[in-house]
């Protein structure tokens, strides 16, 4: 029978990715000057073109030129030339003969930590949806997100309208893509309760409040149904409601569902956040032996 061509997911490449940038980063570390003199040869922008710099000064090269470089093209040999310029996974870093597989064993159990904590990181957290009506704070909300998960892709809205737009077509570009089926879009969704214009719920009225309370609740309904009724697991959003006035909208926005809730400013954009925010959608997703990892690495 005829074998897929395919025989990855998306998912899968992206994994693998990110383990070969996140090995490259550790060795260029360790490496300085070496990675310091590998790096100046070439700088990948992935388009295809080759940027090459040379005596701060920067030049592109494409493989569809007309005249081929010698970065398109191998000599009769099949040997590239030790001066010519090479694409990223000649990085030393990814040899199978690199001295880095030598380490202790210690050495290896905590790099091996740290680097399914980085990937974690990079997999888990792909895009950002941050709803406020008040443009200053969009603005500071992404710079300090931005931070925190500077590999993301940051989207704004200003009203519920605005997110939902935005909710549906992130929606409609994952299914395209393919890979892991997202419930709303986003890996993070962080709501301002008074969103312009604010309306507090009032019991029996039967109003429409438009506030960010509301709309952390449908969401929150939303994936409980489609956790109860769907058995395919879903890749859920982490939700964090956020408010100036938390003193008084904190127990509106805990009991819409939010699985953390800032005040303005907002915490302190560190590496124990982060984890704390890891660690939480990690466990709403499913993913197996989240404890288990965490724990070895606060030892």
């Amino acid at each position: 029978p005829p074998v897929d061509k395919i025989w990855y997911s998306a998912a899968d490449m992206n994994r693998f990715k990110y383990e070969a940038i996140l090995r490259i980063r550790k060795w260029s570390c360790k490496h300085q000057q070496i990675h310091s003199a590998h790096s100046r040869t070439m700088i990948s922008t992935g388009t295809g073109r080759i940027v090459n710099v040379e005596n701060g000064v920067t030049s592109t090269s494409s493989s569809s030129s007309s005249t081929p470089s010698h970065s398109s093209v191998l000599p009769s040999n099949g040997i590239r030339p030790k001066n010519s310029n090479r694409v990223i996974y000649t990085n030393p870093a990814l040899s199978c003969e690199s001295e880095d597989d030598d380490e202790d064993e210690g050495d290896n159990v905590l790099a091996n930590l740290l680097s399914m904590r980085d990937t974690a990181v990079l997999y888990e957290f792909k895009s950002i949806l941050i709803v406020d009506s008040h443009d200053i704070f969009l603005k500071l909300l992404s710079k300090g997100l931005k931070l925190l998960f500077p590999h993301t892709e940051i989207a704004t809205a200003c009203t519920v309208e605005q997110a939902w737009k935005q909710i549906e077509r992130m929606n409609f570009l994952r299914k395209k893509s393919g890979g892991e089926i997202y419930s709303h879009g986003f890996d993070l969704i962080v709501v301002e309760e008074r969103l312009k214009p604010h309306i507090q719920p009032r019991a029996n009225t039967g109003q429409q409040t438009w506030n960010g309370s509301s709309l952390i609740q449908k969401i929150k309904k939303e994936i409980y149904d489609m956790s109860t009724f769907n058995k395919y697991s879903k890749r859920y959003p982490l939700i964090v409601g956020i408010s100036a006035y938390l003193n008084h909208d904190m127990q509106h926005l805990k009991a819409s569902g939010s699985d953390f809730v800032w005040g303005k400013p907002p915490p302190k954009m560190d590496d124990n956040l982060k984890m704390e925010m890891l660690k939480k959608v990690m466990i709403k997703r499913n993913r197996p032996n989240v404890e288990e990892m965490f724990q070895e690495m606060s030892k």
